[in-house]
Order: C-alpha cells, then structure tokens, then sequence
C-alpha cells in the first residue's frame, strides 16, 4: 500500500473529492482552474496513518501552473509533499518563474528538511534542448534530484517522454523508484 498518491489532471473541483475515495485514504483536492473543461485539478491521497496539512504559500492554481503541497506528520518525523502540474498551453517562462521560486522556499524550509515534488510537468527530460536544460537547473540549484528517467508518456504515434517526475531533495530518504507500466489507466 501506497503512503500517498498524487493524481493531476482530475477535471474535478475539491467540493467533488468525495466521489472518488480510496478505502484506507483521505484526500486533499484543488479544484480545477475555472472555466477549464479538460486537463486541470490535482489531488493528493494520504495513507490513514499520516496527517496532512496544505501549505497554503506553496499551493496555487494559474493557466501557467497547478500545485498542491501538504506537511506529512508521521510519529518519527515531518516533511513537504507536493503535486504539481503544468499544462502544455502554459506560459513556460511563467511555469519556470514559479517553480523556482516554490522550489526556493522549500530548500529554505528549517521545520521539515526533506521534500518531495511530483507530477506532470510537461517538460520532457529525454529531449537535450534549452527548456530541459532550464529546467534540471532550477531543480538541481535548489538541490531537488529527479528519480525518474525512463519514458513516462508512450501512446501511439508519438516520441516517447519523460514528462512525470518525482523530485526529492534528500535522496537518502528515496528506498526504490520507478514506472507501474502494466497499468492501462492513462497513457502516462
């Protein structure tokens, strides 16, 4: 079982999160931004065990850029958890300005010293142009690492990508990582 789970194009408002309940989870919701049909929402599931609080500085919702962070409070320890997604019609000058500055207030964070990012962030890591090369710099400038760099987007027709990612700022905390490909629930 899952410790949490993170799902990103819902095309579901928060006040509708009780249609979708996980036995054994309770979920945290952002509603999609308005008037957007298709391809926006976020939400988190968190195991019964934990306690989650929304970080309410690091959430937001823009055309640019969606994201929901919460704290986790385990028995033993503290940390940020976030889900974040950006549409492909997005300014990405814009997704990039944002990102960084949450990535800045996460790495200055002293309560909790462990982060973790994921989502679809639409920006491939396979393809060696400028807008990867922007991108792992934000990340590795505030010391976040990915842990995923297999293609995460097939569907006929199409280059594969790495567009899903799970950034974590401590990768001593990081005990396997990797792809659920037998699933045909999406096409990433």
């Amino acid at each position: 079982k899952f410790d949490l789970l993170a799902v990103t194009e819902t095309n579901i408002n928060e006040n509708h999160k009780n249609l979708y309940k996980i036995p054994g989870y309770s979920s945290i919701f952002s509603s999609k931004y308005p008037n957007k049909h298709k391809g926006s929402g976020i939400g988190i599931y968190i195991n019964e065990t934990f306690t989650g609080n929304i970080i309410q500085e690091l959430t937001m919702i823009s055309p640019d850029i969606e994201t929901l962070f919460i704290k986790i409070s385990t028995s033993s320890e503290k940390f940020n958890f976030g889900v974040v997604y950006r549409p492909p019609s997005g300014n990405l000058k814009n997704f990039f300005l944002q990102i960084e500055k949450i990535l800045n207030i996460l790495s200055n964070k002293e309560s909790s010293s462990h982060s973790i990012m994921c989502g679809d962030f639409n920006v491939n890591l396979l393809k060696n142009d400028t807008n990867r090369s922007k991108f792992e710099n934000i990340f590795f400038g505030n010391c976040f690492i990915p842990t995923i760099s297999l293609p995460t987007h097939e569907k006929p027709g199409c280059d594969s990508s790495c567009i899903d990612n799970i950034f974590v700022s401590d990768v001593d905390y990081v005990i396997a990582s990797g792809l659920l490909t037998d699933m045909k629930v999406s096409h990433h």
